[in-house]
């Protein structure tokens, strides 16, 4: 929280404002007050997205359905212009540090915070999704503590980025992220699932259960990698598992959350911890002593009294938070930190309903990066991938085996001389031997060196041993592609190799290594089983491979978070 800078607008519709909370993709906030005195968020939209019509609509349309959302567990949405130059939304101001904060600041959440918690976010997710709308961005900085239990806060509003010709990008924060959505796909209420997650999981340890680090193989190990719940309350772990699972049909929903949840005996005005009850009363008082603008100059009373607070958002004093400095009258705090966070759209909540800069990890950059769609048309891998994926292995053994037991070709010899028959001859093939060259028998004189069959048989158990091998190769990337490619190449040979029977079929045929006869080769119900089989074994690569290789991360033109 900070005082309104020169430039900034003394008013929005009928609220005065009197500080600067954040900022973000979407806009400014800023701390403001109605005509009955109430406290207020008021976020006012970009420029830039203010001339995009696309995102004028979509936003409309959000702000509409956000303000049908009720419960007790969000923050509503009170008031809003769609159509103002430009736009505008008000929200309730909940006076309380963000999740995000309070973990920063005291550490990871007791077990009955953890639970109360949990519920609370079920039942306000739960209220959300009674009016059709996905969050999309649940996240620690979008979870308010308050005194009488937690508020989810920026529900469905951030979907109108999505809408718009100046963010190509997918909107989340990338630690916070379901599977589905790091692919850019629709998603639908069993995201916030796996996104809620992933926040009771921060909560209760101080991390996010992917982990941080580098973007893009944060993104691997949410789509591909099961999640870490070491620390988290052991009555909890099974629930969260199924929460995090990456098929969205075989997650919770929120009404088996909250029935889990649920404890008559939890005390919702006792729930969190001291040192949270603490902040939100600095707070409180620092917000008292909030003032409007007045005249061109910022009063100085504003400048002095913004109280610059720890982590957790509220007030305090410079030995409360190690690192703290005094300069003049305020208390300055390093920012906290969190992971490699994506902030779209930030809210009062991301930047301090209580007054803190953004947050950000060590070594993150300044500016704001786009989570990668993955390939057109790819989709998570969910259970029913896994079970496609072996089902197609196991049937091309399945025909390879089967194959074995066949006719695989049907070859007539003529005479070149003379064109009289000279004999028929059904080749087989030993599958504990594909790679054995089939030898015609029982033509006097002739031998071959015709290896088709074996290199078909051998193909089906090559390209099986790499749809099983792909998947054992986490994290290595290029050994993945290289495979790719060796099994691409050897499906194009086999391809190209399958016309020359049929080419026989409507020629003279091939004279192989003897020169003295034609022979004209024919297909039987085996070799139809080995190409089958091929197919099978390639496809499940392929599939694979289009749900693993990484993509390139579009631009945004929206502009790096700027601190507050």
């Amino acid at each position: 929280m900070e005082p309104l800078r020169a430039g900034d607008p003394d008013r929005v519709g009928t609220y005065r404002l009197l500080a600067r909370l954040g900022g973000g993709g979407m806009g400014r906030v800023f701390l403001g007050r109605s005509r009955g005195s109430r406290l207020v968020a008021v976020k006012v939209v970009r420029p830039e997205l203010a001339g995009d019509e696309r995102f004028r609509e979509r936003f409309a349309d959000e702000v509409v359905a956000a303000r049908r959302v009720g419960g007790f567990y969000t923050a509503q949405v009170v008031d809003a212009d769609p159509d103002a130059e430009p736009p505008w939304l008000v929200t309730a101001y909940v006076p309380g540090p963000s999740l995000e904060q309070a973990v920063h600041a005291h550490g990871p959440l007791p077990p009955a915070t953890i639970a109360v918690l949990g519920a609370g976010l079920a039942e306000g997710l739960a209220a959300i999704h009674s009016c059709d709308l996905v969050h999309r961005d649940l996240k620690p900085g979008n979870v308010i503590l308050a005194e009488d239990g937690p508020r989810v806060i920026d529900f469905g509003i951030a979907r109108a980025l999505d809408a718009s010709h100046h963010t190509r990008s997918v909107i989340g924060t990338p630690p916070f992220m379901s599977p589905e959505q790091t692919y850019g796909t629709e998603i639908g209420p069993a995201s916030d699932v796996f996104s809620l997650g992933s926040v009771i999981v921060h909560a209760a340890t101080g991390r996010g259960p992917f982990g941080e680090g580098p973007f893009e193989p944060l993104i691997y190990r949410i789509r591909h990698d099961p999640p870490d719940l070491d620390g988290l309350p052991h009555r909890l772990a099974g629930l969260i598992a199924g929460c995090l699972d990456k098929d969205p049909a075989a997650r919770p929903a929120l009404a088996e959350i909250l029935d889990h949840l649920a404890d008559p005996q939890d005390a919702v005005g006792a729930w969190l911890p001291p040192a949270v009850v603490t902040d939100i009363a600095h707070l409180r008082d620092a917000t008292r002593t909030l003032a409007p603008r007045t005249g061109a100059n910022s009063s100085t009373q504003d400048k002095h009294d913004l109280v610059r607070s720890p982590g957790s958002g509220a007030a305090g004093s410079a030995s409360d938070t190690p690192g703290a400095r005094r300069t003049g009258d305020a208390t300055h705090t390093p920012a906290p930190r969190t992971g490699d966070v994506l902030d779209r759209g930030a809210s009062h909540g991301d930047r301090a309903a209580a007054g803190t800069k953004p947050v950000r990890a060590p070594g993150a950059t300044t500016a704001t990066r786009t989570v990668p769609r993955g390939d057109v048309g790819a989709t998570p891998r969910t259970s029913g991938f896994w079970i496609g994926h072996w089902a197609k292995v196991c049937g091309a053994l399945v025909l390879y085996l089967v194959a074995g037991r066949l006719p695989i070709m049907t070859e007539t010899w003529t005479a070149k001389r003379t064109g009289a028959f000279a004999a028929d001859l059904h080749l087989v093939f030993d599958p504990a031997a594909p790679w054995t060259e089939q030898k015609p028998a029982g033509v006097s004189g002739v031998s071959s060196d015709w290896v088709f069959t074996a290199l078909v048989g051998s193909g089906v158990l090559l390209l099986a041993a790499a749809a099983v091998a792909l998947p054992l190769l986490t994290g290595s990337e290029p050994a993945r592609k290289a495979l790719y490619g060796i099994s691409s190449l050897w499906a194009v040979c086999v391809g190209l190799i399958s016309v020359v029977p049929f080419i026989t079929l409507f020629g003279d045929g091939i004279g192989d290594d003897n020169s003295a006869y034609n022979i004209r080769s024919v297909p039987q119900l085996g070799m139809y089983a080995l190409w089958l089989a091929t197919g099978l074994a390639f496809h499940a690569i392929h599939q694979f491979h289009r749900t693993s290789r990484p993509a390139e991360a579009e631009s945004t033109a929206a502009p790096a978070d700027q601190p507050s």
